[in-house]
């Protein structure tokens, strides 16, 4: 069996391989064919000159969304590198094409391989092998733009060959069903909602308010709107959309939730939302002016010139103690609420004044001090300067025996001896005081000689001042 022959029977099981699959689509292409036989090999690609043209008709079957079987025929009037003239040349293949389809797709490129014979008129038949690319662009239902190109190799020495064209395929037979379950006219394929009836525009999307926005992103599917707002209208043009706008009717910026600023005090602060439209006054008052800025508007600040606390009307507390300064005794120590706000005396240190109204002695009849006392007058100038918020009571007392007005001086002289004693350890005069008072304020019984040695005495008493 010669190579005619096996082109032949290759020809004849291809047409079969084709009858055999009635079902599938099928198409016709026809192309004008430009082909080079002058250069061996194919020749040089940018030298056109030795091209000649010729036409060509494909009839090809779809296999499947990835296979076509080709059998195109050719009529070329070419030119041969060793003959003078011009000679015909004709052909045919069978071809897979191996294609990238998807039915949503414009642009089909495919790549082939096939066998096939050319019969040149001054040399006879050759067996070929082309391989090549090509593409169909569609340009409506059935009608295809075709361009593609083939390099051939022939089983004959010098007659490797180029071969380009360009076309129109068109698909013959029944188009096959397109499902379009809602009926718009959009394929299933295609629609992005298969179920709703829509528009081509929008993918088979409906838009019910004809805003230009589809439902399916439409916030405002009944009411026309603008697609910024994702289809919800603005009358007021602000920006905002109607329903999130608090004045739709009213231009105003996002930050007032659409509503124009209306601010008769300049503060900053929108009226409606101005405690004190009409006095200007910072936003963690509400809007009411707050001299000393510390929190508490001025008509609730019972303190209005000294910033203060919130839980002391706009008053402070210095020392942090809970008792407001304007009510605090000791409005720079701390202290305790039931001693107004000053500190309690400890009490070791009240049993230090105690025992010192027995523990200071003079010399007997006189205003002098026993060095026996001095211990306990330290001790008291020490207590005093613990409590700068005190001031000192000296009162000094006798027994009733000899006459009156000389017990009060002898008392108050004694108290004051004890005052100079305590100046004279640093404490301030401002913080004391003495005073005598003679008999008058017994603490014990003078009908005993023990009552009346112990009402002979200094007492010492630590006051507010």
């Amino acid at each position: 069996m010669n190579r005619i022959h096996v082109v032949i029977f290759f020809l004849i099981y291809s047409f079969s391989a084709i009858a055999q699959n009635p079902g599938n689509k099928n198409g016709v292409t026809f192309r004008a064919l430009w082909a080079d036989y002058y250069n061996p090999n194919g020749g040089d690609l940018s030298d056109y000159k030795p091209y000649r043209y010729g036409y060509g008709a494909t009839y090809t079957r779809n296999l499947n969304h990835y296979l076509n079987l080709a059998v195109p025929v050719r009529f070329l009037n070419g030119r041969l590198k060793d003959h003078s003239a011009n000679t015909f040349a004709f052909g045919g293949d069978v071809q897979l094409h191996a294609q990238y389809y998807k039915p949503e797709h414009r642009v089909i490129p495919y790549a082939l391989v096939g066998l096939g014979s050319h019969y040149i008129k001054s040399e006879g038949a050759d067996l070929q092998i082309p391989v090549g690319l090509g593409v169909d662009i569609r340009m409506f239902d059935r009608g295809y733009f075709n361009f593609g190109t083939e390099y051939r190799f022939s089983l004959k020495e010098n007659r490797n060959n180029f071969i380009h064209g360009i076309g129109f395929k068109y698909l013959l037979g029944k188009t096959m069903k397109v499902q379009d379950m809602d009926g718009d006219g959009v394929t299933d394929t295609l629609d992005h909602c298969p179920t709703i009836s829509g528009l081509a525009a929008f993918n088979g999307c409906p838009d019910t308010d004809g805003d230009g926005v589809p439902d399916h992103l439409d916030d405002c599917i009944d009411v026309a709107g603008i697609a910024s707002l994702k289809g919800c209208p603005d009358k007021d043009g602000d920006g905002i959309a109607d329903h999130l706008d608090k004045c739709p009717d009213q231009a105003g910026p996002q930050s007032n939730n659409g509503c124009p600023i209306l601010d008769k005090d300049g503060d900053g602060i929108n009226d409606d939302m101005d405690k004190c439209p009409d006095q200007a006054g910072p936003a963690t008052t509400h809007g009411c002016p707050d001299m000393d800025g510390d929190g508490v508007p001025d008509h609730l600040d019972e303190c209005p010139d000294v910033a203060g606390l919130a839980k002391f009307n706009g008053c402070p507390d210095t020392d942090g103690d809970g008792v407001e300064d304007r009510y605090d005794r000791c409005p720079t120590v701390a202290g305790s609420l039931n001693n107004k706000g000053c500190p309690e005396i400890k009490k070791e240190d009240k049993q230090k004044l105690e025992f010192a109204m027995q523990a200071v002695q003079f010399e007997l009849g006189k205003t002098t001090l026993l060095p026996s006392s001095f211990p306990i007058l330290n001790d008291i100038a020490d207590i005093m300067k613990r409590y700068p918020d005190y001031k000192l009571m000296i009162s000094g007392h006798t027994d009733p025996s000899g006459k009156i007005e000389t017990n009060r001086k002898l008392s108050t002289n004694r108290a004051k001896a004890c005052y100079n004693y305590l100046v004279s350890k640093g404490i301030s005069t401002g913080r004391m005081e003495y005073i005598g008072y003679g008999p008058d304020k017994p603490r014990f019984d003078n009908a005993t000689e023990e009552g009346r040695i112990k009402n002979r005495r200094v007492e010492f008493e630590l006051e507010l001042k």
